[in-house]
């Protein structure tokens, strides 16, 4: 009974404190309501509404600053102040990841074509492009890179014949802003063939009617496809002999530049120096050469100085240099008939390359636009430039590596050449012919040359189509080949 009376005065106390509560809150708000009224101070600091209208307020300002920051990033703006139902700030979030999703892969896109665009375009445009190109950006240097119209009808396609100023060519086309991909010295392809990466006609065809370049060259043997109607074949040619003599020079400058740098070398019992890596050729070495067995100690038989001096292809093989006589033995005979012969002739035997080869290559150069002399550089150089419009600068137009004749005469004097004349006979002949083609023989004029055999080494050519397979070569350097 008494725990019932007192559950019952708890209540009460509890409603009566509620009646309380509730009377001095509306008491306290109509005090706020006449002092509002009233201007007192209470009205101006304190008052509910006041307090409300003061939130609103700063509400009102976090609005236009988040307003202003979603401009540039809308995933500042709370999604609170700007969705009134979850759905809507889920589909809100889904948007905005979509957004920077397509966002990403558009810039993506253009890094992509960033590298492509600053090779294939901008170093080889007008400056005023260049500059319209730093003002708005890549797009616009992609957009005009699409629209550039071609320089020429056909595509310049220079092949390059090692040591025969073709690196001169590439330069001189920089010079004249000519579109090209000089990062690989003018050649487009990795393996410096060209083009399209197959050998075919309409290969051919299609990179012609889609390549941003307006020259192309191919450092390698020339794909058996042609294609003369998209190209304009263009080559530079050197006489056989002193082309073989400038390759080895070339090597042999290498050889002398990487031997400054060998720190370590190791001194024989012979009283001489030999570096490390000539351990390399000791199997190409007599087995009686060794003092008291020691194979390490083992010397070369002759040519000392040139044995000392190697040259390391890029997959880290060594090669001796030697003197230019055995270089070249381990070397392609008529390389300049086998680059423009191409595949074709690519792995025939040393000294076995046919009649039928050599004429066709002889077709093949028929159908060349233009041809350069390096014995005659500035003049033939000169005729190509005015027909394309090139600024001709002799000065540059040298290569500084070309050996100079009268380094090769005093070599031919001292009697250190003993020259094979089946390595040239074909690249003499062929020499002739584009000679008479460069004094404006006609086409039929040529088809009767190479017919006939007409040329003033014709006893030495039928003596190496007769006589060459009897050497019995088994590749293209009958046996191991040097390094070119």
């Amino acid at each position: 009974m008494r725990k019932s009376v007192k559950q019952k005065v708890k209540l009460l106390l509890v409603a009566a404190s509620f009646i309380l509560a509730l009377s001095f809150t509306i008491s306290l708000q109509i005090l706020f309501e006449e002092h509002k009224q009233s201007g007192g101070p209470l009205g101006q600091r304190g008052s509910l509404q006041s307090l409300r209208s003061n939130r609103n307020v700063k509400q009102q300002s976090l609005n236009e600053f988040t307003k202003k920051s979603s401009n540039k990033d809308k995933g500042t703006v709370r999604y609170s102040q700007r969705y009134q139902t979850n759905e809507d700030k889920r589909k809100a979030t889904k948007k905005l990841l979509d957004e920077k999703l397509l966002q990403r892969k558009e810039q993506q896109s253009i890094q992509d074509q960033r590298n492509n665009l600053q090779e294939r375009w901008l170093a080889f445009q007008n400056p005023e492009d260049i500059s319209n190109y730093h003002e708005n950006g890549i797009r616009f240097g992609y957009r005009l890179m699409r629209e550039r119209k071609r320089r020429y009808p056909k595509i310049l396609y220079f092949l390059h014949i090692h040591k025969s100023a073709g690196s001169t060519f590439c330069r001189q086309a920089y010079l004249n802003r000519i579109s090209a991909n000089y990062k690989r010295n003018c050649n487009v392809q990795s393996d410096q063939r060209c083009c399209g990466h197959n050998d075919t006609v309409e290969a051919q065809r299609e990179y012609a009617n889609t390549t941003y370049y307006d020259l192309v060259a191919s450092e390698q043997e020339m794909y058996d496809s042609m294609a003369p109607d998209s190209y304009d074949y263009i080559v530079s040619l050197r006489d056989s002999k002193r082309r073989y003599y400038s390759h080895w020079n070339h090597l042999l400058i290498v050889a002398q530049q990487n031997r400054q740098h060998e720190l370590k070398q190791l001194e024989k019992p012979d009283g001489h120096r030999y570096p490390l890596s000539e351990s390399a050729f000791k199997s190409m070495q007599e087995p009686d050469q060794g003092r008291n067995g020691d194979d390490n100690i083992q010397a070369p038989k002759e040519d000392l100085v040139h044995w000392n001096y190697t040259v390391r292809d890029y997959n880290g093989t060594i090669y001796p240099v030697g003197n230019f006589t055995k270089w070249y033995q381990g070397q392609p005979d008529n390389y300049n008939v086998r680059m423009i012969c191409g595949v074709r002739c690519n792995h025939v035997p040393k000294y076995q390359l046919s009649r039928d080869l050599f004429r066709y290559a002889l077709q093949r150069l028929a159908k060349f636009a233009h041809i350069i002399f390096v014995e005659d550089m500035e003049a033939s150089f000169a005729r190509f430039a005015r027909v394309y419009g090139w600024q001709y600068n002799v000065a540059t137009a040298h290569h500084g590596q070309h050996l100079n004749s009268t380094d090769l005469t005093k070599t031919l004097k001292t009697g250190s050449i003993n020259w094979d004349p089946y390595m040239s006979v074909l690249d003499d002949s062929l020499y002739e012919f584009a000679q008479r083609k460069y004094a404006g023989a006609g086409h039929t004029e040529l088809m009767e040359i190479i017919d006939a055999d007409e040329f003033a080494n014709r006893a030495d050519l039928e003596e190496y189509f007769e006589q060459g397979p009897k050497r019995g070569c088994s590749n293209e350097c009958c046996g191991p080949c040097s390094k070119w």
